[in-house]
């Protein structure tokens, strides 16, 4: 890599060195044995304290792609994938988009990645696949799981959508008075009235919003339409009780 800098990230996230398992000390020095071993530069160190890994707006992080597209780093060090990022997308992004485009060595030092020999490039590439794999996967079964809940009229998070109301088993139940509502929004809906005009009909019809409100506006008519495409189950469910 000739004089090209060595560069050593580190991060611990917002709830502390404990639930990190390793603090930035030990990484450090992990990071500084491996320069050492390898007989690479006494490396740079760029940390991130009490930053969330699940985005990469971080001061530190930001410095290293600066510094990266720069041409000026020929290693950077990790001492696990987890500490440069918790997304699986912005990592991959980060070694195909930054270090791979300017010929840069990545190395992680709990998975044994280098991806300046051969076999840490194919190991890269192999972890890279299982973890897109986990991430379909914990997709696939949240949106089952979901899915099902709804069948059951069960809450699934967020507000109580608009012709419900929430039992204390923590149940959907039908509210009658604004299922008429809500019924009337999809009716209108598909008779290509906008979203303006249906807001005003149920003005009208003094019919009210979920929160008592006699006003509409278009924003929270929008939110009742796409309820109604995605809980359909909810909605079917409601006209088989009629």
């Amino acid at each position: 890599m000739g004089s090209r800098l060595a560069i050593g990230y580190l991060r611990v996230s917002t709830t502390g060195q404990a639930e990190d398992g390793v603090s930035i000390d030990q990484q450090e020095a992990q990071v500084r044995a491996y320069c050492v071993l390898k007989g690479l530069a006494d490396p740079e160190i760029i940390v991130d304290l009490g930053m969330s890994g699940t985005t990469d707006r971080r001061p530190g992080f930001q410095r290293l792609i600066s510094l990266c597209k720069n041409g000026v780093v020929g290693t950077v060090i990790v001492f696990d994938l987890s500490r440069l990022s918790r997304s699986v997308r912005n990592t991959l992004a980060f070694i195909d988009d930054i270090v791979a485009k300017h010929g840069i060595a990545f190395v992680s030092l709990s998975q044994q990645i280098d991806t300046s020999t051969p076999h840490g490039r194919a190991f890269l590439q192999f972890i890279s696949i299982f973890n897109e794999l986990y991430v379909a996967d914990l997709r696939y079964r949240t949106r089952k799981a979901l899915e099902h809940k709804r069948s059951l009229m069960q809450k699934t998070g967020g507000t109580v959508p608009f012709g419900f109301d929430l039992s204390d088993e923590m149940t959907l139940t039908v509210n009658r008075a604004e299922i008429e509502g809500l019924l009337l929004i999809k009716e209108l809906r598909d008779s290509g009235r906008s979203l303006r005009e249906i807001a005003v009909e149920l003005e009208c019809r003094q019919i009210r919003t979920k929160t008592g409100k006699a006003s509409w506006n278009i924003k929270v008519v929008r939110d009742i339409l796409k309820r109604c495409q995605r809980d359909t189950v909810l909605i079917e469910a409601s006209l088989a009780d009629d």
